[in-house]
């Protein structure tokens, strides 16, 4: 409980200098507050609003980047690609020309940013019931082991977002937070060690996707690894079960990312 209202009272902080806008403010921006190559999350407010803009590929809680703006008659148009790869079933053929009119909310990623710390902080100080709700958008996290040392250390309090798991598929380089894959729960089994505690998760960064032909670390290119998977490695290999151990993660079994460390005070920042 201690570590759990430290970090709301971080993330107060956090929301009261990031000063988001209100949410009627939060509108389309002007087209002068979208130059060309910034990027962009776009956000639902109805559901109309977002079956309209996952029809159109501007789907809600993806980095976008844009790579331009035009107005025709009374109407501005916006034209949008995605910041990083996305799940096959969300792919297209990009980029994507829209109504900026068409599209609920459009923030700044640093923007987005803050509004996940605040879902987070109505995490940690709502009653149960709210909370379980929220956590389907963001909560925190404790580092519990030195597996991702020394980029992540014990004890470290993360935020992590949940908007995007399923849409997008991991970037190589990026870390993510996952449920044990069940040849890992096999492993465990196997050596006789203590089976894992219902709902535990691990945090691991991605090496290498399938498809992308970057060599996996030990043996064999990412194209060897089956499609909706990633391979996942602690930063401090000498204390890290993880892919070398159980194989290729599937995709599905990601619940998040990391994005922001709220404690402790001296490393507080982004998660790289």
């Amino acid at each position: 409980r201690g570590v759990r209202m430290r970090a709301a009272v971080a993330l107060l902080a956090i929301c009261a200098a990031s000063r988001p806008a209100s949410p009627a403010a939060l509108g389309p921006p002007r087209p002068t507050a979208l130059p060309q190559g910034r990027r962009v999350v776009p956000l639902w407010t109805s559901l109309p609003g977002r079956e309209r803009m996952m029809a159109q590929g501007v789907y809600p809680g993806v980095d976008f980047e844009v790579l331009g703006v035009e107005d025709f008659g009374e109407e501005t148009w916006v034209t949008l690609r995605p910041a990083y790869r996305l799940v096959p079933k969300l792919e297209r053929d990009w980029p994507v020309t829209v109504p900026l009119s068409s599209i609920d909310m459009l923030v700044s990623s640093a923007t987005h940013l803050a509004l996940t710390a605040a879902l987070s902080l109505a995490v940690a100080l709502t009653p149960l019931g709210a909370a379980a709700a929220l956590r389907e958008v963001a909560s925190l996290y404790v580092i519990p082991t030195a597996s991702m040392e020394p980029t992540l250390q014990r004890s470290d309090v993360l935020v992590v977002e949940k908007v995007t798991r399923g849409r997008v598929t991991p970037r190589e380089g990026e870390i993510v937070l996952f449920s044990p894959p069940p040849a890992l729960e096999e492993l465990v089994r196997s050596v006789g060690g203590q089976p894992l505690a219902p709902g535990s998760l691990l945090v691991k960064r991605v090496r290498c996707a399938a498809g992308t032909g970057a060599e996996k670390p030990g043996a064999g290119p990412c194209a060897a690894i089956p499609d909706s998977t990633v391979w996942v490695e602690g930063d401090n290999p000498a204390h890290s079960t993880d892919s070398r151990a159980f194989g290729a993660l599937p995709v599905s079994n990601i619940v998040g990312r990391p994005m922001l460390r709220v404690l402790p005070p001296g490393r507080f920042g982004p998660v790289r």
